[in-house]
């Protein structure tokens, strides 16, 4: 594997540490964030009410993800997705082996008609990254172990449309 750029390294780590968060906040978000009076003064620190919400997870394609953006495997549940911004999109897939990771990977990209850049990068922690377009569209893949499983992966697609000039 080649190492990748220095200027998609701070994308990598930044993919890596919200992909991480995510998941380790896989416990909780109630939506309103409110400290409950029951408890004491001293436990309605931040940190307290973070630990009271509840990340839910979306097992959904967004449905403002075009079609033509990513073939949509019938045997593969997805673990996480959602949309960022308009026209920007992630979906996670978790695999129970990370060596099936890769083989995944290239089978969501070339159904969909990506191509590679050829360029893979992989950090300290495990983390491989690469990047694909195709006519209207690029996806950054990160590849991470998964928190939840010690054997298994998580692979992320950040998918974007491309900007129209």
């Amino acid at each position: 594997m080649m190492t990748g750029s220095k200027k998609s390294r701070p994308k990598l780590l930044a993919i890596a540490s919200i992909l991480t968060l995510a998941l380790s906040a896989c416990s909780s978000v109630n939506g309103d964030n409110k400290p409950d009076p029951a408890k004491s003064a001293e436990s309605n620190s931040w940190q307290d009410t973070e630990k009271d919400q509840t990340y839910q997870r979306n097992q959904k394609r967004p449905h403002s993800l075009p079609a033509a953006a990513l073939y949509a495997p019938a045997d593969k549940e997805i673990y996480d997705a959602g949309e960022r911004t308009a026209g920007s999109w992630f979906i996670v897939y978790a695999v129970p082996q990370a060596d099936q990771a890769d083989a995944l990977r290239e089978k969501l990209m070339s159904a969909s008609g990506y191509v590679s850049d050829g360029e893979t990068s992989t950090d300290a922690h495990g983390f491989v990254s690469a990047h694909y377009s195709k006519p209207g569209f690029t996806v950054l893949t990160v590849t991470a172990p998964d928190p939840q499983n010690a054997a298994g992966a998580l692979l992320s697609l950040e998918i974007a449309a491309a900007a129209q000039e």
